[in-house]
């Protein structure tokens, strides 16, 4: 109801709780459609090397791309997962992903 649009990068989808249930994910999955809502997850794909269900996909990535199936799923309109290559988690990749956000979000 507050927010229509989201930026996150290297967005912590990762965490669950003790039943091992994504936390990001069942917040949506348990809540009213948010229709209309955009968001922009951007991740770097070297920002772990973690691939908790080995299939071939980093987890940070997996796990933002799971969450906005589900957003797209539930009446967000634009929900975009945006790769960095070679992007670490660092301040650098953050700064190198921004132009891409500012653009998307706000126009040129």
């Amino acid at each position: 109801e507050v927010f229509g649009r989201i930026g996150a990068f290297r967005p912590s989808f990762w965490l669950a709780d003790a039943n091992d249930r994504r936390i990001a994910q069942a917040l949506v999955a348990d809540n009213a459609p948010r229709r209309g809502l955009r968001a922009y997850f951007a991740v770097g794909t070297k920002e772990e090397e973690g691939d908790r269900d080995n299939d071939g996909m980093i987890d940070v990535t997996d796990d933002a791309s799971e969450l906005a199936m589900l957003l797209r799923e539930r009446g967000g309109n634009e929900v975009d997962v945006v790769e960095l290559d070679g992007g670490i988690h660092r301040q650098s990749s953050w700064a190198a992903m921004l132009p891409g956000f500012l653009e998307w979000g706000f126009g040129k």
